[in-house]
This record gives C-alpha cells, structure tokens and sequence, in this order.
C-alpha cells in the first residue's frame, strides 16, 4: 500500500515537471525583422516606404543614411514612413525594425532609393 502511494505520488509529480508548471514565465521575444520593404514613391524632395506588419510588433524605428551618415530617423506606429525634406537626384539607404515594448528586431537589410529631379 505504501509503495502504491510513493509510486502514485512521484508519477504526479513527474506530469508537474514535464508540463512546466503553470507559474513558469515564458521570455519575452523580440519581434521580426520587417519585411518586403519597397519604395513606395518618390518625388524630389521626399520618399515614401511601406513594408509587411509584423506580430507582436507596437511601432517601427526607421533610419534613412546618404553615404554612411544619418540624414533623418523617426518612428511610425503604422508600417510605413514618409520623409520629407530631402536633396532632390540624391541616393539613400533606408533601413527599418520593429519595435515590441523594450524589445526590438535588428534593422533590415538597406533598401536603396534616389529622390526625383537632376543635379544642379
């Protein structure tokens, strides 16, 4: 009879472990790396990406680098930003990652772009 109950007792506690508990906290995850990112136009002075939602993710950190150096960067809480203010007949790199509370993605592979219009 004892035995019955040791064995009993250790096969329930055995199904406790091997399920994880219900108290275990799961980590958080950071959120994907956006994808599909296009330009979505482009005129002299301004360019506009879209790109696909990604769960989970709250806002999206956008960066857009001439030549290595930072020209503009901000946040969008929809999945695409419009910059404006920019030289016209002037190449770009735009990147982009996703945002979840304190965690984010890496940035995308760079997305290159030229505004409208010809060199002075």
């Amino acid at each position: 009879m004892i035995r019955n109950r040791i064995i009993s007792i250790a096969a329930a506690a055995i199904a406790v472990l091997s399920c994880g508990g219900e108290d275990t906290p799961q980590e958080p995850k950071a959120p994907k790396v956006p994808q599909n990112i296009v330009l979505h136009s482009s005129s002299e002075n301004s360019l506009s990406f879209q790109w696909d939602a990604v769960d989970g993710a709250t806002s999206y950190d956008w960066r857009l680098l001439q030549d290595g150096a930072l020209v503009k960067e901000g946040t969008s809480t929809a999945r695409n930003a419009i910059i404006t203010g920019l030289a016209k007949a002037t190449t770009y790199n735009f990147y982009v990652k996703s945002v979840a509370g304190e965690l984010s993605s890496a940035y995308s592979a760079a997305v290159e772009a030229r505004t409208a219009g010809t060199q002075d």
